[in-house]
């Protein structure tokens, strides 16, 4: 759970656009400068010579969000960490069919995070934040305390209660990934090593310039001056 993953789903088609949204969207893009959206794409940031009129943020409307694009894809799709942040607010606007996730960021097997990743491109796919909390949040994180140690004269009751927890861990976490296994796609480091030539480290030792060790000296006595008036 904590590998980079790309999701994406095929979403309900939007509803058919009327005549005079079918003629501005042409362009198969759509979307809104009104509410959340707003802050994204201010009408007046796009139009620097001034503010729009209501036919132009309308247009821009039906530009951006609706019926909006036949794919959407999101680069760096971590950002999106629960439903109610600005960035997700806005995209949750757009009216598309499909929707793409990349992250190269590890999820650290934080599964809340994990959950709006998936919910965002395939609504309902996990069910209810709650539900998906005690179905698997809340086994899989139980499952990764680790046993009590000390003299309380329970460590043996707290080992085997520590081998139950893992092993229930072990099967939501099969459960999950057998769940998901149509919408995520993980790929390792070594998808790369066939593609990228080997690296190789270099490490040079330079000799600081006269300007540069006189700047560095410096430094140095103002550090050990501030220190030696701290400890006076």
């Amino acid at each position: 759970l904590a590998a980079a993953a790309a999701a994406a789903a095929i979403q309900p088609p939007p509803p058919a656009p009327s005549r005079t949204e079918a003629g501005a969207g042409a362009a198969g893009l759509v979307g809104s400068v009104s509410g959340p959206a707003a802050d994204l794409f201010p009408a007046a940031g796009l139009f620097p010579g001034g503010p729009v009129g209501p036919s132009l943020e309308s247009e821009l409307y039906q530009l951006l969000l609706s019926p909006g694009p036949d794919v959407l894809v999101v680069d760096e799709a971590h950002v999106l960490k629960n439903e109610n942040n600005k960035i997700s607010r806005v995209l949750a606007q757009v009216m598309t069919k499909r929707r793409v996730l990349l992250t190269g960021t590890p999820l650290q097997n934080n599964l809340r995070e994990y959950f709006h990743m998936v919910d965002f491109a395939a609504p309902g796919e996990l069910g209810e934040l709650r539900t998906f909390q005690k179905l698997f949040e809340e086994i899989i994180e139980r499952g990764q305390w680790k046993a009590a140690e000390g003299g309380n004269g329970n460590e043996a009751a707290e080992l085997q209660r520590q081998r139950d927890n893992t092993k229930a861990m072990s099967k939501r976490i099969w459960a999950l990934t057998r769940k998901l296994d149509r919408l995520v796609q993980r790929r390792g480091v070594e998808l790369l090593h066939k593609e990228l030539p080997r690296s190789h480290e270099l490490v040079l030792v330079l000799q600081l310039t006269p300007t540069q060790r006189r700047l560095y000296n410096a430094r140095i006595a103002e550090a050990m001056a501030a220190a030696g008036g701290m400890a006076g």
